[in-house]
C-alpha cells in the first residue's frame, strides 16, 4: 500500500527470498501446474491465479493433505481452512476464471500433464481429473 515503506518492501524481499529458496528445494504441485497456462495466455498473475485456484485444489486433494494444511494454517494464525478460505475471499479472490472458455482446454490439460510438478501432487492426476479441474474454473 506504501511503497515508500522502506521496512514493509524489506520483509517482503525476505519472505519472497524465503518462498524462493522453499520452492527450490522442494518444488511444488498441480497448483502451480494449472496456473502456469493461464498466467501465460492470460496473463493473470501467477500469485493470483494461485489464490484463485487453491479452494479448487484443496477440495481436489481432499484427505490426502487434511491434517497437515489445517496443521499448517493453524501455525500461520487461521483457525482452519474454512478460516483461510474466507480470508481469501475478503482479499476479492473470485474462485473462478471464466476466461478460460477461450482457451484450447484439451491443449491446457496436455502442457499441464507435462508439468514435472503435476506428478508431484498428493494424489493421481490424469487427463480426466484435469480437465474436470480447469472446468469447475470457469
Amino acid at each position: 500500500k506504501n511503497p515508500n515503506d522502506i521496512n514493509a518492501r524489506k520483509a517482503l524481499s525476505i519472505a519472497s527470498l524465503l518462498g524462493g529458496i522453499t520452492i527450490a528445494q522442494s518444488s511444488t504441485t498441480l497448483q502451480h501446474s494449472i496456473g502456469y497456462p493461464i498466467t501465460y495466455y492470460l496473463k493473470i498473475s501467477h500469485g493470483r491465479i494461485n489464490a484463485i485456484v487453491m479452494p479448487l485444489i484443496i477440495e481436489f486433494y481432499g484427505k490426502s493433505i487434511q491434517s497437515l494444511l489445517e496443521s499448517i494454517l493453524i501455525s500461520a494464525g487461521f483457525s482452519g481452512i474454512s478460516d483461510f478460505i474466507q480470508w481469501l475471499e475478503k482479499q476479492n479472490i473470485p474462485f473462478k476464471c471464466p476466461e478460460l472458455k477461450k482457451l484450447n482446454i484439451e491443449e491446457i490439460v496436455q502442457t499441464t500433464l507435462q508439468a514435472r510438478n503435476t506428478a508431484l501432487s498428493p494424489v493421481s492426476v490424469n487427463e480426466e481429473n484435469l480437465k474436470s479441474l480447469y472446468k469447475k474454473l470457469y
